[in-house]
């Protein structure tokens, strides 16, 4: 019996057939039995067709090129197809999967049926688009180049390792200033047109595996209806210890960047050591409490001893198994990546890989020898330590117990890792440097906090942010307003520069364009430091009741006892509920923000005093209220100097309006820059003073601010504007100065629309020539522009985008304020259509009396017979019809 079911789970599987066939009766009785052997031919399969997509994203990953993305996306294509089949066929022939009394089998075919990518409702075409959407966003972000700030056309610059460098070294407030902006607008600005269809489809495929939306879909792998709630209220327990951090962070940034802090409370981004501000260590040396006393990054000390990214990886396995944990398989050391390549692109964010065949175990990682990436290789190693530990149970349980276990493992590790006690016992501080003192104990918890505490409130929100695009709560036209809300309200910080909805921010951090879920970096900060006390209890490291042994201080390092407890937690997999992996690991079956507590203990309290001896309450502007009464007496002084600007710009121009020459047009032109420039300033001053203005209570403030940020064509950079303004001249100049020659005179070619034309086409009745005066002017004055014209739109609809507008027509309907506006002005066309129709018929009659052989049974009339050059409007025709308006 078990053969024939094999037989036809191998056939089906491989054949790739649409339908499998019917179980026969005789298995009915034992379905479950006919369940198991039917997983375990999928577990096989399934890892092969892994296997065939991890390989090819690797050498996409490792070498970006056209080829191996074409690779890439194939086998995924292929994988996806394969889990849609086996998707189908498990929902028509184990309906009743729910109902099985084998529990490990329920949760199997739970886990199975939700296919993401693969949903059975996306058809083929659409899935491939989506994959290639992805595909897009990526490797817009792994490409990117920015230009160097001392030389703009120096831009060849990458994130890895020049920026990251920039931003952690640079205390030039400009040259960050620069670097911040050139990534943000390098990668969030062309992403931003592919997120609301990546949405579109996220949201698709989740309502295909029954979830509301992409957020909730994503949510799914916690296993709790609650774990919203669960994360806001670890959240603001640790909140307090996050505010007094910025607060003393914040006095402490003012001493070096003072003009760069306002009132409100809130940190410049770029000020933070870091292009998203998610971990702020790089910043240790501005803020540092005792900068006398010993620091633990030790990146001068590798370097002194030889260190590689090679031998880092050897010290961080030696550490592993150190606890009795199992070493890195030789398939590790020839096939990973640690440095980054010479002679190609490559994905360098870190990222470890399970090759789903339980042998090969990767780890792609730009290393550079430095105490920050010392701890990177302990997470990624983290990472390959969970898959060798679980890798044998079935593929589908071959990953975290939730996603932010996987994120926990390395770092809980490296919390050992990096203690002053470890530090000096693998050589990397010297025997003589004290560790135990308080001030070199603050030092060290401050340098901790900078990289933990800090990063708190990011990890939650970027999740937070994309669950409210996903659910509808943030409409596209708001995707950065909601971006600055969201980093205001949680992190206290502002961006360096005016932003709008041209930009795209968020973007601009790899997990938005790449679709990774995040929230499991916020749950690895808390749950790590839960490990981290169950371990060092276990290894006899740590005595609540003893100051000897602070938490902080803990080292497990060649703990049997430690290692074995964190293994036995590792080895579940994902086939329990994570709940009871985190019973095992820590005796707590709940995320507990207690041991974070516990941990920076001593740092909290130091800085609450700090705090109220440097006078720096925690926390940030929040209420609008204040900066509602400050945007009211802004537009009051605005309006005096708006005021003013208008009029220069008036002078100028009625001075050429009446004085066409060159003098004139460059003061006109130049008197036009500069009040781009203003109108550009205010709006830049009105965002960054009032990011939040859209949330103003008082309509009218919020109307004259909406007012103030639609630039027009002042939205376009300088040399665009000067290209416009230009174009714009020139078209007035010369339909201004176009004249043409006489019909009864071929020799006088002077005449100019006003009044000569005017005065030819209201009294002439001269049919030939009003034809004459009619084809001269449009050759004239509409010919030679055309050109110039179509350049005109293509700039004029660049500002218009740059204003969030489709294109010109719909920045200057916005003036209406009406969404229906086009439609309204239609239908008052269709209303008043009858009256102008009559009145045409009676016009053309009358006209065919004086110019019979000019009319056709078109019914239309001649544009030349009516009175004036540019036919808008049929008018002045007294002569003709006087005695019919008596």
């Amino acid at each position: 019996m078990e053969w024939r079911v094999a037989a036809i789970i191998s056939l089906w599987l491989i054949a790739g057939a649409y339908s499998f066939p019917s179980v026969s009766d005789s298995f009915e009785n034992d379905l479950e039995s006919q369940a198991r052997l039917f997983l375990a031919e999928y577990d096989r399969q399934s890892s092969e067709k892994c296997f065939n997509a991890a390989n090819a994203n690797w050498n996409y990953a490792t070498d970006i090129r056209d080829e191996t993305e074409k690779i890439k996306l194939q086998k995924s294509l292929e994988n996806s197809k394969f889990q849609k089949e086996a998707w189908k066929n498990i929902t028509i022939q184990f309906k009743t999967r729910e109902n099985f009394q084998d529990p490990v089998l329920v949760r199997t075919f739970k886990k199975i049926a939700i296919i993401g990518t693969s949903a059975s409702a996306l058809p083929e075409e659409r899935l491939k688009e989506f994959k290639q959407l992805q595909n897009t966003m990526s490797k817009i972000y792994s490409t990117a180049k920015t230009c160097a700030y001392e030389d703009v056309t120096e831009c060849n610059l990458s994130l890895d390792p020049d920026l990251t460098k920039i931003m952690k070294e640079s205390r030039d407030e400009q040259q960050l200033r620069h670097a911040w902006k050139e990534w943000h607008d390098k990668v969030g600005v062309p992403i931003r047109q592919y997120y609301k269809p990546y949405v579109d489809f996220s949201n698709e495929i989740a309502k295909t595996n029954n979830f509301s939306d992409a957020g909730a879909f994503w949510l799914r792998e916690y296993e709790s209806e609650t774990f919203k709630e669960e994360i806001e209220q670890l959240w603001q327990t640790l909140k307090p210890f996050y505010q007094q951090m910025h607060a003393y962070v914040r006095a402490k940034l003012r001493d070096t960047y003072g003009d760069q802090f306002t009132e409100d409370g809130l940190i410049p981004a770029h000020l933070l050591g870091n292009m998203w501000a998610q971990s702020w260590e790089n910043i240790y040396s501005l803020v540092v409490p005792f900068p006398e006393k010993t620091s633990i990054d030790v990146t001068e000390q590798m370097k002194q001893q030889g260190y590689t990214p090679l031998k880092m990886f050897q010290v961080s396995d030696e550490f592993f198994t150190s606890l009795g944990l199992i070493p890195m398989p030789p398939e590790f050391w020839k096939e990973s990546l640690l440095e980054k390549p010479n002679d190609r692109e490559v994905v360098c964010h870190a990222s470890a890989w399970d090759f789903c065949n339980r042998k090969d175990f990767r780890i792609k990682q730009c290393t550079v020898v430095t105490t920050e990436d010392l701890i990177t290789v302990h997470h990624e190693m983290g990472h390959v330590q969970y898959y060798l530990q679980y890798k044998d149970q079935p593929l589908i349980f071959r990953r975290g117990a939730n996603p932010g276990f996987h994120e926990a493992v390395g770092d809980t590790l490296a919390l050992s890792v990096i203690t002053p006690k470890h530090l000096k016992e693998i050589g990397l501080l010297d025997d003589s440097t004290p560790i135990d003192d308080y001030e070199t104990s603050i030092n060290f918890l401050l340098s901790m906090a900078l990289e933990k505490i800090a990063f708190l409130p990011f990890g939650y929100l970027i999740d937070k942010y994309r669950w409210d695009i996903f659910d509808g709560t943030v409409e596209p036209s708001n995707y950065n307003a909601h971006w600055w809300k969201l980093r205001r309200e949680y992190q206290g910080i502002k961006p360096p520069v005016e932003r709008s909805e041209e930009n795209f921010d968020a973007g601009a951090k790899y997990h938005v364009p790449a679709d990774v879920e995040y929230l499991r970096y916020f749950v690895s900060k808390v749950i790590q430091f839960q490990f981290h006390r169950s371990l060092c209890l276990e290894a006899g490291q740590y005595d609540p009741e003893d100051p000897r042994k602070p938490l902080h201080n803990c080292d497990i390092y060649r703990s049997k006892a430690a290692g074995s407890k964190l293994a036995a937690g590792l080895a579940m997999g994902s086939s329990r509920p994570w709940p009871e992996a985190m019973k095992v690991m820590t005796g707590q079956d709940k995320m507990d923000a207690s041991a974070i507590r516990e941990y920076f203990k001593p740092l909290e309290d130091w800085l609450i005093l700090q705090n109220a001896k440097l006078a720096q309450p925690p926390g940030w502007q929040k209420s609008t209220n204040d900066l509602e009464s400050e945007a009211h007496s802004y537009l009051v002084e605005l309006d005096q100097l708006s005021s003013q600007k208008c009029y220069e710009s008036s002078v100028a121009e009625w001075a050429y309006a009446t004085d066409i020459n060159d003098e004139n047009e460059k003061v006109k032109l130049e008197l036009s820059l500069d009040s781009a420039k203003f109108s550009k300033e205010i709006s830049q001053n009105v965002t960054a003073t009032f990011p939040l203005w859209r949330e103003f209570k008082d309509p009218d403030l919020v109307r004259k601010l909406k007012k103030i940020t639609i630039l027009g064509a002042a939205r376009l950079p300088d040399d665009q504007f000067k290209k416009y303004a230009q174009l714009e001249t020139d078209m007035t100049k010369h339909y201004s100065t176009t004249t043409i020659c006489s019909f009864k005179y071929k020799e006088t070619c002077n005449l100019s629309l006003e009044p000569e034309l005017t005065k030819i086409m209201r009294e002439s009745r001269n049919e030939e020539e009003l034809r004459h005066v009619w084809t001269e002017w449009h050759d004239k004055s509409g010919g030679p522009i055309k050109q110039t014209y179509k350049k005109f739109v293509e700039i004029s609809n660049q500002a218009a985008k740059l204003n969030d507008f489709n294109d010109t027509g719909a920045l200057w309907l916005n003036s209406y304020e009406s969404e229906t506006f086009k439609d309204d002005v239609e239908e008052l066309w269709q209303t008043l259509k009858p009256l102008y129709q009559q009145i045409h018929a009676y016009v053309r009659a009358k006209l065919r009396n004086v110019y019979g052989d000019q009319f056709s049974d078109d019914g239309l009339i001649p544009a030349h017979l009516l009175d004036i050059v540019v036919n808008a409007e049929e008018l002045c025709l007294a002569s003709f019809l006087k005695f019919e308006f008596k």
